[in-house]
């Protein structure tokens, strides 16, 4: 089973069984290659943006949080991130209430955009929404050939 499907079918599966699923975007100033195919892509998405995300919820809740993304080109040559969160729905005002991102996410994501003593990257924008269709979302993150799937 190609990728695009196994996303498909494991994010459409957590719809309809409840769960609350984020679609995540996190553009970097990446252009290099080696970069983004490099362990550093991987640790920033685990140490740091889920590791934010983390933060915002019960310590309970943190192990049932599931994640993946994969990074692509964009047209400009960024690399950003596409990524998918999903988590008991019961938790999902700690990430999203009345239509928007929770101040103390936006606030940790926006820090991103600037270097850290252990954060070798910066994100320039970054978006998290509800997730309507996970058919629609894994086909648009997938629509290039030359996409890295993530290794976690």
């Amino acid at each position: 089973m190609k990728l695009p499907d196994q996303l498909e079918l494991k994010y459409a599966g957590y719809q309809e069984s409840g769960h609350a699923v984020f679609a995540v975007t996190l553009s970097t100033y990446i252009k290099d290659d080696w970069f983004a195919r490099s362990e550093a892509m991987r640790t920033f998405w685990q140490k740091h943006f889920i590791y934010r995300v983390h933060q915002c919820l019960p310590f309970k809740v943190r192990k049932a949080v599931d994640h993946d993304y994969v990074v692509e080109r964009s047209p400009h040559g960024h690399f950003h991130y596409h990524g998918w969160l999903a988590l008991p729905s019961e938790h999902s005002h700690r990430i999203w209430q009345n239509g928007a991102l929770r101040p103390r996410l936006d606030r940790a994501l926006a820090s991103f955009r600037h270097k850290g003593k252990s954060r070798s990257l910066r994100v320039n924008k970054y978006l998290v929404e509800p997730l309507r269709r996970a058919t629609a979302w894994a086909k648009y993150t997938t629509k290039t050939a030359d996409y890295i799937p993530s290794m976690c």
